[in-house]
């Protein structure tokens, strides 16, 4: 379906029957009283909200820049807290369960940490057994096959994965 853009007067192919600009930066630039939906304006009226959306859009800076640990709803005005860590409501004490059925451990100065600050709990088992930190190629097995089960008795140190590997086929054949 081809539209004229409210705007810059261009036609447009749409898809979509309630679209009346041809993109994002004609809409922020049209006078107010074309955007209309339901009776309200679907951007904010206050004009540094509409600027700074603007230059979002043109060079992608983020329209709420410069609010470092609070949230700001501009539609609103209000301000909404954001609580991360022991603060937060739903920490557990720094353990969460890894999708493949390991532990993470929240540990924020550990050298081989991922981007959340977090190291498998059986990682740091062995660690703390060998008194060092263990190198990016050595591998852990777990012995009677649980993934939850850290003690120190049911883990196995590889020195790489291949050596891991040799003894699942080990296992499988024998």
């Amino acid at each position: 379906m081809l539209k004229i853009c409210y705007h810059c007067k261009k036609t447009f192919s749409t898809n979509r029957n309630k679209r009346k600009f041809c993109s994002h930066i004609c809409a922020l630039k049209a006078p107010w009283n074309t955007i209309q939906k339901r009776g309200q304006n679907n951007i904010s009226k206050r004009p540094e909200v509409r600027e700074k959306m603007r230059q979002a859009k043109i060079g992608y800076i983020p329209w709420n820049k410069g609010t470092k640990g609070v949230m700001k709803a501009w539609n609103k005005g209000l301000k909404c807290l954001q609580w991360s860590g022991k603060k937060h409501g739903m920490w557990k004490g720094g353990k969460i369960k890894h999708d493949r059925g390991y532990l993470f451990i929240y540990s924020s100065n550990h050298p081989f940490r991922n981007k959340r600050n977090y190291v498998f709990e059986h990682r740091l088992v062995m660690e703390k057994k060998l008194k060092r930190f263990l190198g990016p190629t050595e591998v852990i097995h777990h012995i009677n096959g649980i993934k939850i089960d850290n003690r120190i008795e049911n883990l196995q140190l590889f020195n790489n994965q291949s050596e891991h590997i040799k003894l699942h086929l080990k296992n499988r054949y024998a």
